[in-house]
């Protein structure tokens, strides 16, 4: 980031930047916080869910005439801006593309003998595959699968590629609640019988992260950010240990998925918009500097035509590209959407933890998220 700023102020030497640094689960609440006290910043990154909550409470500007006609043309509707909107306004885009994808530990899987791996595999091939993996882990401190339980909204998060592939969600196309789907019943079915029959670690991210790193958990969920991250861990170079694979899909040629981006938006007691919206034009789309980003945080540029550039001709970009293909932004538009994921992690620690009917939670779900979503 100071790289980027340094590059953005050479550029721009009337303009100075000075970035304000927090940690991931901090950042919501620090923003809120500053926003609350009056002294928001004149950027903000987030992630992009966490649009309409901001924006529903006039805590951004809207972007159409802030932000250079070409950054937006060069932007994805399905996979970027959709899901930076708010009552049909832009309020944020995306400074890096990051769809989630099944992660492999190859070494930890090579060790097992048991073959190659089909990218994607089918959902009754993967569920296979990690029977076999927790009949050779027995015993040990291995893993086949490390599943995200720190009851925030990654819990809902991180499961969601299972529900798409049953064609399952949250919303259907018309942003109308149908959590109680006979998709998402099928889904939920097909992921407790998986955490019940299989040797799964069940933690935070960051754990589950350390031990992936380590060689006791073969397949993780995650997005572009994993390879510097076990870069560092590691020491070395993320294609020596790991491989990214598409994730399971109800057929062998689409393989679904939804984009984690993270997104830039102006807050709207900025004194410098025209400023900040410079300043986001140069990070997400000149090649000069957005590209330091891109190099050192993994994610997929924004820029539609970007990903073509031979920087992203690797086997890793190569896999997070055949990912997008079929990803989309969560419907996030609805100001209620964080509040609603409360009641979405409950129904995921009651069903794949508590001896709960699936339908029945489904249902009494669906009628809480209807009074939440529509009163």
């Amino acid at each position: 980031v100071e790289e980027i700023i340094d590059l953005f102020q050479k550029e721009h030497p009337s303009v100075i930047v000075e970035p304000i640094y927090t940690i991931y689960p901090k950042t919501r609440d620090t923003l809120l916080r500053m926003i609350t006290n009056g002294n928001a910043p004149d950027v903000a990154q987030i992630v992009s869910p966490w649009t309409s909550y901001f924006a529903s409470m006039g805590a951004l500007e809207r972007l159409e005439d802030l932000l250079s006609p070409d950054n937006f043309a060069a932007r994805s509707l399905e996979r970027d801006l959709i899901g930076g909107q708010y009552q049909n306004s832009q309020y944020s885009v995306a400074w890096g593309i990051c769809p989630l994808s099944l992660i492999v530990n190859r070494k930890l899987w090579d060790s097992t003998g048991l073959g190659d791996l089909k990218s994607p595999m089918t959902l009754d091939e993967f569920g296979t595959v990690c029977v076999k993996l927790s009949a050779l882990f027995e015993g040990t401190g291995k893993y086949c699968y490390g599943l995200n339980v720190l009851h925030d909204e990654s819990d809902f998060f991180r499961i969601y590629s299972f529900l798409q592939a049953f064609g399952g969600g949250f919303v259907n196309e018309k942003g109308e609640v149908n959590f109680n789907s006979q998709e998402n019943a099928e889904g939920f079915s097909w992921i407790r019988n998986f955490v019940r029959n299989n040797k799964i670690l069940k933690t935070d991210i960051y754990t589950i992260r350390k031990e992936f790193a380590k060689g006791n958990v073969v397949f993780i969920t995650d997005a572009p950010w994993i390879k510097y991250m076990m870069e560092e861990i590691t020491g070395e170079d993320f294609d020596k240990n790991f491989q990214v694979i598409l994730n399971p899909a109800s057929s062998p040629d689409k393989s679904l998925s939804w984009n984690y981006n993270h997104a830039l938006a102006i807050c709207s007691q900025s004194r410098n918009k025209i400023c900040a919206a410079r300043f986001i034009d140069a990070v997400t789309m000149d090649r000069k500097i957005a590209y330091h980003y891109y190099r050192a945080s993994g994610h997929l540029p924004p820029g539609k035509g970007e990903l073509s550039n031979g920087s992203f001709n690797t086997p890793f970009f190569n896999a997070f590209k055949r990912q997008l293909e079929y990803a989309t932004c969560l419907n996030a538009s609805n100001p209620m959407f964080e509040k609603a994921m409360v009641l979405c992690m409950d129904a995921v620690r009651k069903i794949l933890f508590e001896n709960t009917d699936i339908r029945t939670e489904l249902d009494e779900k669906e009628y809480y998220l209807n009074m939440l979503y529509y009163g």
